[in-house]
């Protein structure tokens, strides 16, 4: 288990679980410090960032199907009720762009949703979430080109996509049953999707995302490395373009599946902090009682966290961890904040 010495205790229950957040009493979140980057930790494999006043949602899900048997044979349904308070802390009016890795349920089934209240947003996906989305034409959606930079509109942040990879969910076997959603949707849909089922959501080509948050000359003043399936690290891409990082947001669901990972990732990143993403139960939660998602478990949390430590004993990188205390375990290399909690890094 990980040692309280290199986790702050004070935010953690005490309980038979190291990583117990169903009841987790959280402070109250800290006011956002002036020329600060805010990185909040959604749910599932969400964030948000907010940098000046722009704001970039990644994969943002707030609803949540209800269980497993629901995410196999359910219907799509929207929480509004979750969806308005999971956007409560930023203006959706500020929202300039709204980006998925892939397009399981977990990762686009809201867009829709957010992108009503978003309208300033344009949607950035792989071509099964283009099609997918094309039920709903009001919404600017676009298929994501990999290795191309692109300004987000209206805003100082640029992004790139890489390609990237899916674990399997149930097992080490890349197929049926161990997949979930596999495929491509390849033709547009059309009605609300209230009318499909969550498994109708194929995953599509997966892709990590390089981040840039731009200065007044668009030089780069803070780099991120987002991704919201484990996968090894992606081939073809030089370090020299992928470093220097400043913040490494890593899935941790079914990273035991894939091999190396994400020691060999961090290794090449080296990045100054990495932010834990995709750990908590995105089928069913009650409100304020996060519990892990199926099959991971405290042992499996704490070797997580051990490779991550490792890969980064030896960084050149100085660490850079959030200026304001975290509800959640951390360390001054890497974070595991509840969902919603926000976090705030100096440039």
């Amino acid at each position: 288990m990980i040692r309280g010495s290199i986790i702050r205790k004070e935010f953690l229950t005490n309980g038979d679980r190291d990583f117990d957040f169903r009841h987790p009493h959280c402070p109250q979140p800290p006011a956002a410090p002036p020329n600060t980057i805010e990185i909040r930790h959604l749910g599932s494999g969400g964030i948000s960032i907010r940098w000046r006043d722009d704001v970039v949602l990644l994969g943002p899900y707030f609803s949540r199907p209800g269980c497993l048997t629901a995410a196999q044979f359910g219907r799509v349904r929207f929480d509004d009720v979750r969806i308005t308070a999971g956007m409560r802390p930023f203006d959706a009016m500020k929202v300039r762009a709204i980006m998925t890795g892939h397009s399981h349920f977990d990762h686009l089934a809201d867009v829709p949703r957010v992108a009503q209240r978003a309208t300033s947003a344009v949607v950035y996906t792989n071509a099964s979430g283009v099609n997918m989305l094309a039920a709903y034409p009001h919404i600017p959606a676009l298929p994501v080109r990999i290795d191309e930079w692109v300004r987000v509109p209206n805003s100082a942040i640029r992004f790139r996509a890489i390609e990237s990879a899916h674990a399997p969910q149930l097992c080490c076997l890349n197929h049926w049953p161990c997949t979930y959603a596999a495929g491509e949707v390849d033709h547009p849909w059309s009605g609300d999707w209230s009318e499909k089922h969550y498994r109708d959501m194929r995953g599509g080509a997966t892709f990590a995302y390089i981040i840039d948050l731009l200065d007044e000359h668009d030089d780069v003043r803070y780099r991120i490395y987002y991704n919201d399936a484990a996968a090894a690290p992606p081939k073809g891409i030089p370090p020299a373009d992928l470093t220097p990082v400043d913040l490494a947001v890593l899935c941790m669901a079914s990273y035991d599946f894939v091999r190396d990972y994400p020691d060999e990732l961090l290794r090449k990143l080296q990045p100054r902090h990495v932010l834990v993403s995709h750990f908590d139960d995105f089928f069913d939660v009650q409100d304020g009682a996060w519990t892990f998602v199926p099959l991971l478990t405290d042992n499996k949390a704490n070797e997580f966290m051990r490779r991550v430590r490792d890969a980064l004993r030896h960084a050149t990188t100085q660490p850079r961890p959030p200026i304001t205390p975290v509800c959640g375990p951390m360390t001054e290399r890497w974070s595991m904040p509840v969902p919603g909690w926000p976090l705030y890094f100096a440039i």
